[in-house]
């Protein structure tokens, strides 16, 4: 009966986290994020929708790519694109990107990447 509840109360306030945080107050560290010499923002802030979010991201030959979301297709992020006056809000890599097709013109445009913190 120990072993019960003590799984309880380990679970409870899990379960309590899961329902209080929302998408928009996990997509708020995206807010404050600006695309490098431009100082426009990264993700158009729609919680739901938006551009930005943690992905898997590889360094190859001194080059970044990310993994977006929509059709799995890895990116070559441009080095203008990488944020390095930011801090990592959990050490994973994060891309702001359209999905695609939005922009016809830019197919594969990358607006910033937050590279992983390396060694965690």
């Amino acid at each position: 009966m120990k072993v019960i509840e003590h799984h309880e109360r380990t679970v409870l306030p899990l379960l309590l986290l899961l329902i209080v945080t929302t998408p928009s107050s996990a997509h708020d560290v995206y807010m404050d994020w600006q695309r490098p010499g431009l100082g426009t923002m990264c993700c158009s802030g729609d919680p739901i929708a938006g551009d930005c979010y943690p992905t898997q991201a590889r360094f190859i030959q001194g080059k970044w790519y990310a993994l977006r979301r929509e059709d799995k297709k890895w990116l070559a992020i441009p080095d203008k694109a990488v944020l390095t006056d930011v801090d990592n809000p959990d050490g994973r890599a994060h891309l702001c990107a359209p999905e695609p097709g939005k922009y016809l013109q830019h197919t594969d445009l990358v607006f910033c990447f937050n590279p992983p913190t390396l060694g965690m």
